[in-house]
């Protein structure tokens, strides 16, 4: 099972191995932060059942760069490493999640805050049955007809 709070230590852990000096908070630090940093947010899209066991999620991350520096250019910087460490798959456990929609953004207009947003879709088990009550298939007979 993938949880959220997996997601978000995945999330933290890639932006601390490649930025160790900059400081990483949840959505619930509101004031008393130091530019820089960094934001992360979880937004769950949806969840899709597919099949009765087999279900489909989809989550939003939100990386949100606060920075003291009004350089453009190194800003723009900032979002090529940020996309780079993140590259196309999120560790997840023992599970490699494909990043999708990824996309930068100057988040307000004073240009001190970037965003670079992606989202990942896993499927996983949702009603967990015991292999011993699951059917197996024992011989399949069909018949075929041939048209020359």
């Amino acid at each position: 099972m993938v949880r959220y709070l997996d997601i978000a230590r995945s999330v933290t852990s890639t932006l601390t191995k490649t930025f160790p000096k900059i400081p990483v908070y949840g959505d619930e630090v509101t004031e008393g932060y130091n530019k820089p940093c960094f934001f992360i947010g979880l937004y769950p899209v949806d969840t899709t059942t597919e099949t009765r066991h087999i279900a489909t999620t989809t989550i939003l991350i939100v990386v949100t760069y606060f920075t003291n520096d009004k350089n453009s250019l190194a800003n723009y910087d900032m979002m090529n490493q940020l996309k780079r460490a993140f590259g196309i798959t999120l560790e997840v456990g023992e599970r490699k999640l494909l990043i999708e929609n990824s996309e930068t953004e100057k988040a307000n207009e004073d240009g001190d805050t970037f965003q670079f947003s992606f989202s990942i879709s896993y499927k996983e088990v949702i009603n967990d049955v015991p292999m011993d009550d699951v059917p197996t298939a024992k011989d399949i007979n069909y018949r075929t007809k041939l048209h020359y």
